[in-house]
């Protein structure tokens, strides 16, 4: 992550257990583990230590979970999300965007549609089109896969955006 310059990545689908420790050099991590017998999802936010923030409380109501950092020299959210069993509605997706400060959002919101690069469409796929199409906010779409295939049990989601944020120390 230090070779490409990450000093915020969010991750969805981490699959921890609770009493797992999850370590990387250089990095404060925010988790929310979802555990049902076993790991189960599970999400996290990994902060460069220069990039000072405090943690968010933000209840969303229906099929998403989240985890919520506030970037203290900027004043901006980082929201890291993820779709539970339930199905994406427009509640949800309403409480996911009440913050009343900027925000930038990571996500696993299982949702497929052909408007960005899908073959099928699905009804969380229907739902977030039809909420983008308020013309509010707007999506950043990869041409390839987000995740890293390492076996047919466990993958990484992963995401990249070519956003930089420049401050002083």
């Amino acid at each position: 992550m230090l070779t490409n310059n990450v000093i915020i990545a969010t991750i969805q689908e981490t699959w921890l257990s609770p009493n797992v420790d999850m370590t990387f050099c250089d990095y404060n991590i925010v988790r929310k583990d979802r555990f049902r017998g076993r790991p189960h999802s599970g999400l996290a936010i990994l902060i460069h230590k220069s990039i000072k923030f405090s943690n968010m409380p933000l209840n969303i109501p229906g099929g998403v979970e989240v985890v919520v950092i506030k970037l203290t020299e900027f004043n901006v959210a980082i929201i890291s999300a993820d779709s539970t069993d339930r199905a994406l509605d427009q509640a949800s997706l309403d409480a996911l965007t009440s913050l009343r400060l900027p925000f930038v959002i990571g996500a696993d919101l299982n949702a497929k549609h052909t408007n960005w690069n899908n073959s099928c469409c699905n009804s969380n796929g229907k739902t977030l089109d039809a909420y983008l199409k308020r013309g509010t906010y707007s999506i950043y779409i990869l041409s390839g896969h987000t995740f890293a295939l390492r076996s047919i049990q466990n993958n990484i989601h992963y995401r990249l955006f070519p956003l930089k944020l420049h401050y002083q120390r």
